[in-house]
């Protein structure tokens, strides 16, 4: 709901502006998990919101906003997704890569992080995370 309110608050703000042409579409983006595995997605949402693709958990968030009178936010507000998985051991959800590649290279002036946790927690390898040494390559300096 935060950023629902976020994109109508801007929108009044903006509807003041006498340089409309200048402003983008929209200026918050909602970054969201998606659940890459079914069973994770059925641990968390139960068997009532099974979203096989991103899309559709989109639209359900979208129709969501509608629902709650903010059809007006439904339409403008750009969601994105990172994909992650859930770990029942620690009930939280691991984000699957690096979050920040996934915002818009273009980004924004401000960042307002709900649970900053998923961000530095835990980090899923990557290929090039791991850089090799050789071992005849380290130098001593004792």
């Amino acid at each position: 709901l935060r950023a629902a309110y976020m994109v109508r608050m801007t929108n009044e703000i903006n509807a003041h502006n006498t340089r409309k042409e200048e402003l983008p579409e929209c200026w918050v983006t909602l970054l969201i998990p998606w659940l890459e595995l079914p069973s994770d997605r059925e641990i968390l949402y139960g068997t009532s919101y099974n979203f096989t693709t991103s899309a559709d958990q989109e639209l359900y968030i979208r129709s969501w906003l509608t629902d709650q009178d903010l059809g007006d936010v439904a339409q403008t507000l750009n969601i994105q997704f990172y994909p992650a998985r859930y770990h029942s051991g620690l009930c939280s959800i691991f984000a699957m890569g690096d979050m920040i590649q996934q915002c818009l290279p273009e980004g924004g002036d401000v960042c307002i992080l709900e649970e900053p946790e998923h961000l530095n927690w835990y980090r899923a390898p990557l290929e090039s995370s791991f850089v090799q040494v050789q071992p005849d390559k380290i130098l001593n300096k004792a």
